[in-house]
């Protein structure tokens, strides 16, 4: 069986075994990070139409970022200051080698004195957290910027989502879409976080497995507090 023979095996083993989360569909396939995964739609708006209402947060090990879709904010695009700004996504992502190539490009862009989309951010504590636009975030910051354009998301607009199952098989290795990789990676499931993230800036696969085993140990530990 060559290479195409076996994508398009998996693929058709997607389409007959969807693995979205509670509450959620699937409604075909997309590209995320460089791999074809699920498209997650809730069910109440499987036809898409939810993609222009909300944005979708998960705080999933193996689904953690957010969904934009078509989402539109609402209000005007304002300057707030870089040191008012967190990402809602783990720092430690901007360290893998697909993102420092991201973050690279943007800079250079910036340098040539390109106009990069707003941020979407929300409120956050005392100052504002970015939902959408990371890579861009980090280069305006690497370039030294003191204020970053963005967009306010209201509270209303976000809807966070999770799962608690996958995230619990997820610590022994034991997802049900990667069963057992972890261990045929080699990565101590208890671990610290500190020494995850370690592993983490290996990159590949196994820095991949480190970066969300760290980040669902690491969210476990918050909620705990």
């Amino acid at each position: 069986m060559n290479f195409k023979e076996y994508f398009n095996l998996w693929e058709a083993k997607q389409r007959l075994d969807p693995k979205c989360w509670r509450g959620y569909r699937k409604k075909g396939t997309k590209m995320k990070g460089g791999k074809r995964v699920n498209n997650c739609v809730k069910e109440n708006f499987a036809d898409g139409k939810n993609s222009s209402d909300k944005i979708k947060l998960s705080h999933d090990p193996n689904w953690y970022g957010a969904e934009v879709g078509d989402y539109k904010a609402p209000g005007p695009v304002i300057n707030i200051p870089a040191n008012q700004l967190v990402g809602f996504e783990p720092d430690d992502k901007m360290t893998l080698p697909k993102s420092k190539a991201n973050v690279k490009k943007i800079i250079a862009g910036l340098e040539q004195g390109d106009k990069l989309p707003p941020l979407l951010v929300r409120k956050y504590k005392d100052g504002y957290q970015v939902l959408d636009g990371h890579h861009r975030f980090w280069a305006y910051k690497l370039v030294g910027v003191k204020s970053i354009p963005a967009q306010l998301v209201p509270a209303e607009d976000v809807e966070e989502v999770g799962r608690p199952d996958v995230a619990e098989n997820f610590a022994d290795g034991k997802n049900p879409q990667d069963k057992g990789d972890s261990k045929r990676h080699g990565i101590n499931t208890k671990s610290s976080v500190s020494s995850l993230r370690k592993t983490a800036k290996q990159g590949g696969r196994k820095g991949q497995l480190a970066h969300w085993l760290a980040n669902m140990k690491a969210g476990r530990a918050k909620k705990n507090k």
